[in-house]
């Protein structure tokens, strides 16, 4: 079970790792050509100290902006780019499908009416790896200056609530973000937003929130993790102290025995009736 909860490839990249193996890097820039080998290269796995899933996150944003108005039109195209959840979900997975198509080559076919004249897929796929470059060198720099792995822009980024009424306490409300693995289509999820809305890092949008190993057989050999900590209050020193673990995917001991819970035990609280008056 603990094995499933780090599983961290993507179906869509390695789709597209495909395809892109379909492209004449000739014609690319030398940052294309860059992107197209360190896509080559990767295994489709999501790791954070990889940095070919942060150039797949940005060649599907570099894409967005050219398939998606072909699909649904130039008023439809921002709402389907937008912020929220509906369009830009429904947008990732008719986006895995075409990848799948136009792995097995069948994309022309499924898009070609759509494309103006003289773009086949293998164009928009050499278009978005040249943006891809263009977006992560303005970005990040060049690859070897460091900064492209996946983990130093693929962060968690909570926030407290009250943190938008008092800005000033925001550094004590809100809990560290912290780097992960994973993606939107992984068991370790991450799910991040590649819409030009949301320009800048990839930060985590959805992610796979409290994980859980059960063994009913014996409760007490059961673990967990929590993405912050037990306490919710931001002076405490479990506000957020499982934040490492969680992103390394660890888990602790999930104590279910009474006696373990009071070995345990740091403080203890004694709720009493209020005295009668």
């Amino acid at each position: 079970m603990a094995s499933i909860h780090k599983e961290r490839e993507s179906i869509t990249a390695v789709q597209m790792q495909q395809a892109i193996g379909r492209i004449d890097g000739s014609a690319l820039s030398a940052g294309g050509r860059r992107c197209k080998q360190l896509l080559e290269d990767w295994d489709g796995d999501m790791q954070p100290d990889l940095v070919a899933p942060t150039v797949f996150a940005a060649v599907l944003e570099a894409m967005n902006p050219i398939v998606v108005p072909l699909i649904f039109g130039d008023e439809l195209g921002p709402e389907i780019l937008g912020a929220g959840r509906g369009g830009p979900t429904h947008w990732g997975l008719l986006r895995t499908q075409m990848f799948i198509e136009a792995a097995a080559g069948d994309m022309d076919a499924a898009i070609g009416p759509m494309l103006p004249d003289g773009q086949d897929w293998n164009s928009i796929f050499a278009a978005s790896l040249d943006g891809a470059a263009e977006l992560l060198e303005a970005r990040l720099g060049e690859p070897d200056a460091g900064g492209w792995s996946w983990g130093d822009n693929h962060r968690t980024a909570p926030t407290h609530p009250l943190s938008a009424l008092h800005p000033d306490l925001g550094a004590l409300l809100n809990p560290p973000g912290v780097p992960c693995g994973g993606g939107f289509d992984t068991p370790n999820n991450g799910s991040f937003s590649t819409s030009a809305a949301r320009l800048g890092f990839y930060n985590v949008t959805g992610m796979s929130v409290n994980r859980y190993i059960h063994d009913p057989s014996d409760w007490r050999n059961s673990r967990w993790i929590a993405p912050l900590g037990a306490s919710g209050h931001p002076g405490s020193p479990h506000f957020a102290d499982q934040s490492v673990l969680w992103s390394n995917v660890e888990t602790i001991p999930q104590l279910w025995d009474w006696g373990d819970v009071a070995t345990a035990a740091e403080t203890t609280q004694l709720l009493q009736p209020a005295a009668k008056m």
